[in-house]
Formats: structure tokens, C-alpha cells, sequence
């Protein structure tokens, strides 16, 4: 990102995915891989590959059309690659629980999904195998991570050993810095790690008391490595200029709010 320019993350091969499992109907009580009572108690698994678990939902009780709304969010390594397998299993307690069908779907036909060609609906809607009946009701969205780079030159590269998730809050008392203009700051919020910008939140129009309530993303590539977060203004003519003061001058917001910070995995 050249200084002064804001510029989209690159899309890699390498991001976040937040998975979200809505919901399943008509689920087969009788039928599929194993013998079912009428009553079933429905939840799902789900797994990177054929077995690399993940995710499980909470349990509905007794319901053909269960609802889950049970969202995950994972590191994915290689978004080419990556397939994701959901299995509705039934609850059986002390028993072995039957799978009543199962799923397997590449990521990227999962992403693909959700930008139909003009004139066609988003598609949510997956049917189950191994069983007579039933649809999965899932989506997912990708959040692209900068993992290429070195920070310390090419004759020097050092991979990423994880990602830490940021939850930025908000912020108070941003100051105007376009007040003589007749308006008011459009604040953001970018995080830099050896003065290179590795996250950065939405832009917030005309408003000294931003909330973002936003999640980023920070490649680590070293435990002993600074992170630096930076209230920035963005001017619609592509140009940013930092709210953060020069030396000497008062302060220009009062105070940022961060969330718990918390480690997704390694690369």
C-alpha cells in the first residue's frame, strides 16, 4: 500500500473463512445409511476434508426441520483446495449416533454461490447423500489474508506462524479534521506491523464516534512483533490523512476500543 492510498486487500490463496450452517428440512427419520425412529434429534458435524473436524452445531430436539444458525470461523491454507464435509448425525445419548446424510462440497463452489449470474438467485440450498430426502441450508464468506509477504526483505523471508483476530470496538471524540470543509472526519481504523498494513476496518462516513464492531485479521510471524493501530480519515478523492496527531500537538481521539484478541491457528 503506497502512503496515502487505500487500496483493497489482495486476493490469495490463503484467508479466513466464516462458515455458517442455517439450518436442514426434510431429513429422512427412516431411510439412509441407518434404520431411524420418527423422532430424531439433529445436529452437524463439520470437517476440512473427510476428517479433520471442526465445527459441531448445538442439538436440536426432535425435528425434521431443525434450525441451527451456528457459525464457525477457520484459517484455511489453501482456498483451492479446501473441502468442507458436513454430517447431520442423531443424537442417540448412550448409543452410537447414525448419520442421517452427508455433504461434501469444494469451498470454492461453496463462495461461488453466492454471486449468481444475472437474472438467477443465490444458491444456500444443498442436498444430503446417503440418505431418501434432505437439504442443508449453508453459506460462507472469505476474508482474503496478505501471507506472501516477508517483512524483512526477499533475501530474507520468514512464513507466518499464525493469525491473531482483533475485534475493533469503536472509537470517541475523533477530531473533525474536515470541519473547515463543512463536514466531518470518515474515520477508519488500520493496523501496521513494521509500518506495513496488515488489517483494516470499514470506513465510517461523517462520524466522530465510530463504531466498527469489526473482526481483523494479523498475520504473526513473530510472538516478539509490535502491532500499531492507526485512526485514519479517508478523503473520497483516495487520499487518507492520519488522525493520529504529529509530535507535540494535543491528542486527536480520546480513546479506541479493542476487543480480546485471540489466536485462529497456524499457517
Amino acid at each position: 500500500m503506497a502512503e496515502g492510498v487505500l487500496k483493497p486487500l489482495p486476493e490469495t490463496s490463503v484467508g479466513i473463512v466464516r462458515l455458517v450452517i442455517h439450518q436442514a428440512k426434510e431429513l429422512d427419520p427412516g431411510g439412509g445409511l441407518t434404520p431411524f425412529s420418527k423422532d430424531i434429534n439433529p445436529y452437524c458435524k463439520v470437517l476440512l476434508g473427510a476428517d479433520d473436524w471442526i465445527h459441531s452445531t448445538p442439538l436440536v430436539k426432535r425435528s425434521l426441520q431443525p434450525v441451527w444458525e451456528s457459525a464457525k470461523e477457520f484459517l484455511c491454507a489453501d482456498r483451492d483446495a479446501c473441502t468442507i464435509t458436513v454430517k447431520v448425525i442423531d443424537d442417540r445419548d448412550f448409543r452410537k449416533d447414525p448419520v442421517v446424510g452427508y455433504l461434501t462440497i469444494r469451498l470454492n463452489d461453496l463462495l461461488e454461490a453466492k454471486k449468481p449470474a444475472p437474472g438467477e438467485s443465490v444458491r444456500d440450498w444443498w442436498p444430503l447423500s446417503g440418505c431418501k430426502s434432505g437439504r442443508v441450508r449453508m453459506s460462507a464468506e472469505w476474508k482474503p489474508l496478505d501471507m506472501a509477504g516477508s517483512l524483512y526483505g526477499a533475501a530474507k523471508y520468514q512464513p507466518p506462524i499464525g493469525i491473531v483476530r482483533m475485534l475493533i470496538k469503536k472509537a470517541v471524540d475523533v477530531k473533525n479534521v474536515e470541519a473547515g470543509l463543512g463536514g466531518k472526519s470518515d474515520p477508519y481504523v488500520r493496523v501496521l506491523v513494521q509500518n506495513t498494513t496488515k488489517a483494516r476496518t470499514e470506513v465510517m462516513n461523517n462520524n466522530l464516534n465510530p463504531v466498527w464492531d469489526q473482526y481483523v485479521y494479523i498475520p504473526v510471524h513473530s510472538l516478539k512483533e509490535n502491532m500499531f493501530l492507526e485512526c485514519m480519515d479517508y478523503q473520497h478523492l483516495t487520499k487518507v490523512s492520519r488522525i493520529v496527531p504529529a509530535k507535540g500537538s494535543h491528542p486527536l481521539i480520546s480513546c479506541l476500543f479493542v476487543g480480546p484478541l485471540s489466536w485462529c491457528g497456524r499457517a
